[in-house]
């Protein structure tokens, strides 16, 4: 980062705070949020993400770990600290998202209308998406990002019970949606109640296929971002989204 990024002032209406929750601790894959990414902390994407968004008023990172919090503050988001108990294996994300809001109103002596959520282990995401997905949300509690699946399950057991039609073709089944991770927005009052979805929630179902490929919880997942990073044209995306946000200094 070749530049002091700090707020940049956006429209106020709607008006969204982004929280980014990172917890310090993951077992999976040992300092996943600081890993690097084609030069950058992995954190680091999805803070630009959020501050390029020109409906995104505030951009705020939640975590337990100081490291996490400083390097969230170099990239230019606003830092919570997390409780003892929101620090926890068994903590719910939409808890620490309840408190970061709490006090970032408290703090700023404002109220929000949506909180947008978006996870630090997912950072392929366009500023224009998220506006985009802000856009279409407008009058709903809020939307999420969705993949189109066809699925084949069967319950667990010693043999495989198939609960479609054997040997039926992808065209022939009913599509599900599966919730990829990659953003959530939310209205307020959902928020506080400790709730992601309400009655009018709408799924995002065109989001670009390689960003819920690019879901960090493994090596092998950030092997495979790491993949696709150039191919995809991600690389020139953020160096230009971080020369935007340093320009507008």
């Amino acid at each position: 980062m070749n530049c002091k990024i700090g707020h940049v002032r956006k429209p106020e209406h709607p008006s969204v705070l982004a929280v980014i929750p990172a917890r310090g601790g993951s077992k999976r894959l040992p300092g996943k949020n600081l890993l690097p990414l084609r030069g950058r902390p992995l954190l680091a994407y999805s803070i630009l993400a959020a501050r390029g968004s020109d409906y995104v008023a505030r951009t705020v990172v939640t975590s337990d770990s100081p490291e996490i919090l400083g390097v969230a503050a170099q990239w230019g988001a606003e830092i919570v600290v997390r409780t003892p108990e929101q620090a926890s294996d068994e903590a719910r994300t939409i808890e620490t998202v309840r408190h970061a809001l709490e006090v970032m109103e408290e703090r700023l002596g404002r109220v929000w209308d949506y909180i947008l959520i978006l996870q630090a282990n997912c950072p392929l995401r366009k500023a224009e998406d998220i506006d985009q997905a802000i856009v279409a949300s407008h009058g709903s509690d809020g939307c999420l990002t969705v993949d189109t699946v066809f699925p084949k399950f069967s319950p667990p057991g010693h043999f495989y019970r198939p609960e479609y039609t054997p040997g039926a073709r992808k065209q022939e089944m009913t599509p599900m949606l599966r919730e990829n991770g990659c953003l959530y927005l939310c209205r307020r009052s959902l928020v506080l109640e400790g709730r992601l979805f309400g009655e009018t929630t709408r799924p995002i179902t065109d989001w670009p296929r390689e960003c819920s490929l690019a879901n960090i919880d493994y090596e092998y997942d950030l092997k495979l971002t790491e993949a696709i990073f150039e191919p995809f044209g991600w690389a020139d995306y953020f160096d230009s989204l971080e020369r935007r946000l340093c320009l507008s200094e």
